[in-house]
């Protein structure tokens, strides 16, 4: 099976990333923190191999 490639950014779009290959695990968490951090009823996370994930960060951007 060929490897999958997902892209996506943050929503202004100034950080983009692509991952390239498995998605070992995703779930959504609903503790406390989570909610409190997005708004929302619950975070989604997805695990995948640090060496499968690309950043595109603009010039000068320190991390």
């Amino acid at each position: 099976m060929p490897a999958l490639n997902y892209n996506g950014s943050c929503l202004c779009g100034s950080v983009q990333y692509q991952i390239s290959g498995d998605v070992l695990r995703f779930y959504h968490c609903h503790c406390s923190r989570c909610r409190k951090m997005n708004g929302t009823g619950h975070a989604t996370h997805i695990m995948v191999k640090a060496n499968t994930v690309i950043l595109g960060l603009p010039c000068g951007m320190v991390v």
